[in-house]
């Protein structure tokens, strides 16, 4: 368990990380839960920057 932790922090700089975030819950199998309680954010804040990270890449390869 403390190893996914280092490895989290290693991931995400804090909570406006979008591309760490996304990164740790799509690629790493991280939970929006487990990195908001990481963050100390609430997961709508995580499930937020996700949806922004992805909606940028979409206008990218469009």
């Amino acid at each position: 368990m403390h190893i996914r932790r280092r490895l989290l922090s290693a991931l995400i700089t804090d909570a406006e990380d979008t591309a760490g975030i996304a990164r740790a819950y799509l690629e790493c199998g991280y939970t929006q839960q487990e990195i908001a309680d990481h963050l100390g954010v609430h997961y709508s804040t995580i499930s937020r920057r996700v949806n922004t990270h992805e909606g940028g890449l979409q206008r990218r390869s469009a």
